[in-house]
């Protein structure tokens, strides 16, 4: 089962709905939901360059660390 899910798009942790703006209803809630133990996601509008950025030095980090446990099969890319 996949452990990881990276979400590089902006807003995808924002709540829209202003009736339920006391509510954890977004893009990640529902990768919780489905089984994903971690969500790694952006709260506010964000530079498609500055994304790009960030994402490969996460990615990178976490290559050169061995991912989970060293098992890097176990983290897909979203």
């Amino acid at each position: 089962a996949a452990f990881l899910s990276y979400l590089s798009a902006c807003s995808t942790a924002e709540n829209r709905a202003n009736r339920l703006s006391d509510e954890a209803i977004h893009v990640v809630s529902g990768f919780l939901v489905v089984g994903f133990p971690h969500v790694v996601d952006c709260l506010w509008p964000s530079n498609d360059g500055v994304c790009v950025e960030v994402a490969g030095g996460f990615y990178s980090s976490l290559f050169e660390q061995g991912g989970r446990g060293g098992r890097t099969d176990r983290w897909r890319r979203h």
